[in-house]
């Protein structure tokens, strides 16, 4: 087969692939091939969002709720760099649930709503204006438009399916596996190290408190013995998160512990003192998928938003929706 042949083949296989390109995540190699992904094709995609307070629905382009979700998850001083990965995640998160066939009763069949427990914070440039003012808002939203716009299309993907590309705002060291979170592996979404500052927080209950609460959640405890003894037997994980505890002779998983007491992670130390229980925590969020703060120290340690989403979605692919 003659060179001019081989090159009308190619041509051919390259214009056959390119709806439908994703590549690797990683060296710089493969940095060069995703800035390679054909824009020119990409399509408007709509989502209905569900407004709890009104009551709506709202028919948004994704790439406008991408902005607005950004404005109410992404602090204003986050680098650009990071903002374009946490960009990547909820562009990612959205096109998964605009793919499934679920529908939410919680927000009356809408691919999301605004409640952030539930889905994604979201909020718009007129409530920006409200709440920060115009000058700090329009400075927030010209750059999360930026960094919208220079991502535009892209998301993840793993063996050729849209990735559950969730995120948390910290972790202590180190992110958590999906499994010890949901129950079940997940091959994209397992513990990786994780370089930033993390926040700590307390939550201390004297144990009249603590017992109301077991009680209110249905937990059946033991209480006969002295309160310095209501808590033993803490069991982590080598990364720090606490596996299981055990609370009035029943035991608990630190998931359940975290989700019972509101505490902001599983990475935490609880002691008995002066009359309370302590709970010292360490991290916010569940753990699982990219770190917010995480993405931020990476950016000013000079590292490019590409190589954040390698980090935190092991194996996953950049490609266009």
């Amino acid at each position: 087969m003659n060179l001019k042949m081989i090159g009308i083949l190619t041509a051919i296989f390259t214009m056959l692939l390119a709806p439908f390109s994703v590549c690797f995540l990683g060296d710089g190699q493969a940095e060069a091939k995703s800035d390679s992904l054909d824009k020119s094709r990409l399509e408007d995609k709509a989502i209905e969002v569900y407004i709890n307070a009104t009551g709506e629905k709202k028919e948004l382009d994704i790439e406008d709720y991408v902005c607005c979700v950004l404005l109410a998850e992404v602090p204003e001083s986050f680098d650009e760099e990071a903002t374009k990965a946490i960009a990547v995640a909820v562009r990612t998160y959205t096109c998964r649930r605009l793919e499934s066939d679920e529908k939410y009763t919680k927000h009356f069949s809408a691919h999301m709503c605004d409640d952030y427990t539930h889905c994604l914070g979201f909020m718009t440039y007129e409530e920006a204006v409200s709440r920060w003012g115009e000058k700090l808002a329009k400075s927030s939203y010209d750059k999360i438009k930026k960094c919208v716009d220079e991502t535009k299309g892209e998301i993840l993907y793993y063996n050729g399916n849209v990735i559950d590309a969730v995120f948390h705002a910290s972790s202590a060291g180190y992110t958590e596996d999906a499994k010890n979170v949901w129950g079940y592996d997940i091959p994209y979404l397992v513990s990786v190290e994780t370089p930033e500052k993390y926040g700590e927080s307390r939550v201390t209950l004297k144990g009249s408190e603590l017992r109301e609460i077991l009680e209110k959640q249905g937990v059946s405890c033991n209480f006969e013995q002295a309160e310095e003894k209501w808590a033993e037997s803490v069991e982590k994980d080598k990364r720090g998160r606490v596996k299981s505890i055990c609370i009035g002779g029943t035991t608990l998983t630190g998931r359940r512990v975290r989700e019972i007491f509101h505490l902001e992670s599983t990475v935490f130390d609880l002691k008995y003192e002066d009359g309370l229980f302590i709970f010292d925590v360490k991290g916010h969020g569940h753990g699982v998928g990219l770190s917010q703060y995480g993405c931020q120290q990476l950016a000013l340690d000079g590292k490019s938003y590409k190589e954040m989403l390698s980090l935190y979605y092991t194996g996953a692919e950049l490609g266009l929706y």
